[in-house]
C-alpha cells in the first residue's frame, strides 16, 4: 500500500486552507477568470476530506449542515464531472458569465463583468437566487477560516 500523503507542500488542512486563500486572492484580482473559479471551489470541496479523510459520514453529516458546502459540492462536482447529477446535489440551477460594458479594471461602480451562480432550492432561499462568485467565494472563506467555532 502506497504511503503517499498530499502533494508536495500541501500536506494537511491548514496547508489546504492556505490554498484556498491563495485561490480567493487569485479570484479577486481576476473575478472573471474560470479557471480560477474553478480552483477555489474544488478546493473548497475537498477541505472535509483532508479534515476527515477516514470518516465520510461525519464529512457528509457537516455539508448536510451548511448551505455554503452544499453548492461548493455541487459546482465542484459540475466542474469535474461535467455534469452534477447526483441526487444530493439541488443548489445549483446554473453557473453564467456575466459580460460587462467596462473591463474589470474599473470598479464595481460600473458594469463590469463577472462570474455568476444561479441558486435554487434552500440555497436561494438563504442566499438569494444567484450570487456573484467573488461575493460566494469570500463566504466560503470566511466559513473555512472560522471552522473550528462551528465545532461543538
Amino acid at each position: 500500500m502506497s504511503t503517499f500523503e498530499g502533494l508536495f507542500e500541501l500536506r494537511n488542512q491548514n496547508d489546504l486552507l492556505k490554498k484556498l486563500q491563495y485561490d480567493y486572492k487569485r479570484l479577486e484580482e481576476s473575478p472573471i477568470n474560470q479557471y480560477t473559479a474553478f480552483d477555489f471551489f474544488v478546493t473548497a470541496e475537498h477541505m472535509l476530506d483532508w479534515l476527515y479523510p477516514d470518516e465520510r459520514n461525519r464529512r457528509e453529516q457537516v455539508k448536510d449542515r451548511n448551505v455554503l458546502l452544499r453548492i461548493c459540492s455541487h459546482i465542484a462536482s459540475g466542474a469535474k464531472h461535467f455534469q452534477a447529477t447526483a441526487s444530493h446535489h439541488d443548489s445549483v440551477q446554473d453557473a453564467i458569465v456575466q459580460q460587462g460594458a467596462f473591463s474589470i479594471d474599473f470598479s464595481d461602480s460600473f458594469k463590469v463583468g463577472h462570474l455568476q451562480i444561479q441558486l435554487q432550492g434552500q440555497a436561494a432561499c438563504e442566499l438569494g437566487n444567484s450570487i456573484k462568485v467573488i461575493d460566494l467565494a469570500r463566504k466560503v472563506l470566511d466559513f473555512w477560516k472560522n471552522y473550528e467555532d462551528h465545532q461543538g
